[in-house]
């Protein structure tokens, strides 16, 4: 048997959403000695557990030797399952010979919340009737306040604070134009230039050039070849994530802003 590659996991721990949804990502490398190419799955002891984990495309990819390259697995917890935590792997393995060449991670936990409790609809006295007429009554002139205002002639309107529309599923980065981001004491903005292709950026002095590596719902991965540096910009967490070759990765600094195209200003 042989070691292929080392796995290091963004995290130890993942929480799901309600919904038992999640995205976790991987950074591996190969330490073969030569080109393999490599297949992944996450791995449960128990069987019955192994339909929660799928992982994106490429599933299969091939890794010069010390090459490196990040692994994105979708969760999707089924529903009614049991809250607390479960033990995951990720294994990578070798396409031609899988029985005797592949690695297998440190253990990964996945912490299945407890369902939402779901609230005794309260008794509607005549007490609560008194307040809901008034509730109206007062909505009712609030209303006729606003719709004044807004159609009143010769008051010009603000204009609004452009933004990027973040649904509950994540970030649309294709309609993303820059992330202004804090790293160390200095803000810079991370700029994209063209497909795939981003610039970190101070000012009007470019900083450093990048090539999108991934994205998922609320991640976007960066990875400069020249320097071997992987940038993780995590608008959920709000943190600028940073590794150095396979190196575990560190807070470099915040996410502030993300700041969309022209074409989606509102």
């Amino acid at each position: 048997m042989a070691t292929i590659a080392t796995i290091q996991a963004a995290q130890n721990k993942i929480n799901v959403d309600k919904k038992g949804n999640g995205t976790l990502s991987f950074t591996i490398t190969n330490v073969f000695g030569e080109t393999i190419n490599m297949g992944g799955k996450f791995y449960s002891d128990d069987s019955a557990l192994n339909g929660w984990a799928s992982v994106q495309e490429p599933v299969e990819r091939e890794l010069t030797d010390q090459e490196t390259d990040t692994v994105m697995v979708n969760l999707d917890v089924p529903a009614g399952t049991k809250p607390g935590q479960y033990k995951f792997s990720f294994l990578l393995f070798s396409v031609d010979n899988p029985s005797l060449d592949f690695t297998r991670s440190d253990p990964v936990m996945i912490e299945v919340p407890e369902p939402e409790a779901v609230p005794e609809p309260e008794k509607f006295t005549m007490k609560g009737w008194m307040w809901l007429i008034i509730g109206i009554v007062l909505l009712s002139i609030v209303g006729g306040i606003v719709m004044y205002v807004v159609s009143s002639p010769n008051k010009p309107s603000k204009p609004g604070k452009p933004t990027v529309v973040i649904q509950k599923k994540g970030v649309d980065w294709n309609r993303v134009e820059s992330v202004k981001v804090t790293s160390g004491r200095a803000t810079h903005t991370l700029v994209k230039i063209g497909a795939k292709k981003w610039q970190e950026q101070e000012g009007n002095r470019i900083l450093f050039t990048f090539t999108e590596s991934n994205r998922d719902q609320w991640s976007l991965y960066l990875h400069d070849r020249s320097r071997n540096v992987n940038l993780q910009v995590d608008v959920w967490t709000k943190k600028l994530m940073y590794s150095q070759g396979s190196a575990r990765k560190t807070v470099l600094g915040q996410v502030l802003d993300v700041v969309p195209s022209k074409a989606v200003v509102r």
